[in-house]
C-alpha cells in the first residue's frame, strides 16, 4: 500500500485556462488516486480460472479514469472526521460498481461504444459475452467488498449496502438507463415545445437516476459511517445529486464541443442517435446556463453545512466539473 496520505495537501494554483482542470485535479489528488488504484489492483488480482474473465474485469477498471466518485466519497468522509483508510474500501467498492455500469453501458445493445477512457471498450477486446460477465462480476464484487468492513459499526455498513443497492437499481442507475433508452427509441418530440420546467424535469428524471444517484451515495457514505446527524447526511446527499447533474450537463456539452481524441470516447454520438440530452433540448447556451445554476446550487448547499466542516475540497470538485475537458 502507498504511504499514509494527508488530506490537507496544499491548493494548486488557480486555473488560468479551463484546459488545465484535469492536470490540476490529477496533481492535487495524485496520492489518493494511487491509493485507490492500488486497492483496486489488489482486489482484481487473478486468483482463479478463467483468467480471461479476470483480464476483462481488469481492463474495465484499471484503465485510467478520474476516480471522481471514490474521491468524492473520501473527501465527503474526511469532512466528517474520518481517515482516508477508513473510507478507502467503500470508495473502491463504489468505483467497481461504476465500472460495471460503464462496461454494460458500452455494449451494442445499449450505447454501442467502441472507446472508453481513450481505449477499446471491454466488449471490443474480449467479446460481448465476456464483457457482460465481467460487468456482472464487478457488480457482485462491489457489494461483497462494501459489506466486508469490520472496522465500522455493522448497522452503518448495512445502511451503505442498502443505499447503494437502491441507487444502483430502481432508485437510480438502472431506472435512469431504462428511461434514457426509452427516450432515445421514442423521442418525446413535444418536449422541445414544453415549458422550461417540464423539459428540465424530463431530463433530470433520467440523469438524477443514471448519474446523480451514485454521486449522492458518494457524498452520503462518509457521513453515514461517521455517524453524522441526518441533516448533514441529507445536505451532502443533495450536494451529490446537484454535482452529478452538473457533471452530466458538462458531459453533454463536451459531447458536442470536443474531439474524440480529447474526450477519450466517441463524440457527437448522442446527437447522431437522437439521444435526449441537455444540449439537444436546450441548446448550447441554455445548457451552459443550466450548468451554472447547478454549480451555484451546489455552493449554496455547502454553505449550509456546519462551519467547522472542511468543505474546500468539495468546492474544488465543483470547479473541476465546470472546467474539465474530458
Amino acid at each position: 500500500m502507498p504511504s499514509p496520505i494527508t488530506p490537507t495537501a496544499a491548493l494548486p494554483p488557480p486555473l488560468s485556462e479551463p484546459g488545465q482542470a484535469v492536470e490540476s485535479y490529477q496533481s492535487r489528488f495524485a496520492d489518493l488516486i494511487e491509493a485507490i488504484d492500488t486497492r483496486l489492483g489488489q482486489w482484481l488480482e487473478a486468483t482463479s480460472e478463467p483468467k480471461t474473465l479476470w483480464q476483462a474485469m481488469q481492463h474495465g477498471v484499471l484503465n485510467g479514469g478520474k476516480r471522481l466518485r471514490p474521491i468524492l466519497l473520501i473527501q465527503s468522509g474526511i469532512a466528517c472526521g474520518l481517515s482516508i483508510e477508513a473510507l478507502l474500501d467503500s470508495a473502491c467498492a463504489l468505483e467497481l460498481l461504476h465500472c460495471y455500469s460503464l462496461i454494460h453501458d458500452d455494449l451494442p445493445c445499449m450505447d454501442n461504444d467502441d472507446l472508453r477512457r481513450g481505449k477499446p471498450t471491454v466488449h471490443k477486446v474480449f467479446g460481448e459475452t465476456t464483457a457482460l460477465l465481467a460487468g456482472d462480476a464487478l457488480l457482485a464484487l462491489a457489494f461483497e467488498r462494501l459489506a466486508r468492513q469490520p472496522q465500522h459499526p455493522a448497522d452503518r455498513v448495512l445502511q451503505l449496502v442498502q443505499r447503494l443497492g437502491w441507487a444502483a437499481s430502481m432508485g437510480g442507475l438502472v431506472t435512469g438507463q431504462a428511461l434514457d433508452i426509452e427516450a432515445e427509441n421514442d423521442p418525446p418530440t413535444a418536449l422541445t415545445q414544453a415549458s422550461f420546467e417540464a423539459r428540465r424535469a424530463a431530463l433530470e428524471s433520467i440523469h438524477r437516476g443514471k448519474t446523480g444517484a451514485l454521486f449522492q451515495f458518494a457524498c452520503q457514505a462518509g457521513p453515514i459511517l461517521a455517524g453524522q446527524p441526518q441533516a448533514v447526511i441529507d445536505t451532502l446527499g443533495r450536494f451529490g445529486q446537484t454535482l452529478g447533474l452538473a457533471f452530466q450537463i458538462k458531459d453533454d456539452l463536451l459531447d458536442e464541443q470536443s474531439e474524440t481524441g480529447t474526450l477519450g470516447k466517441t463524440t457527437g454520438k448522442d446527437r447522431a442517435s437522437g439521444k435526449l440530452t441537455f444540449v439537444s433540448v436546450f441548446g448550447l447556451a441554455e445548457a451552459s446556463d443550466h450548468l451554472q445554476a447547478q454549480l451555484q446550487e451546489g455552493r449554496a448547499l455547502l454553505d449550509t453545512l456546519p462551519c467547522e466542516m472542511p468543505v474546500e475540497p468539495l468546492q474544488y470538485l465543483l470547479g473541476f466539473v465546470e472546467s474539465r475537458r474530458h
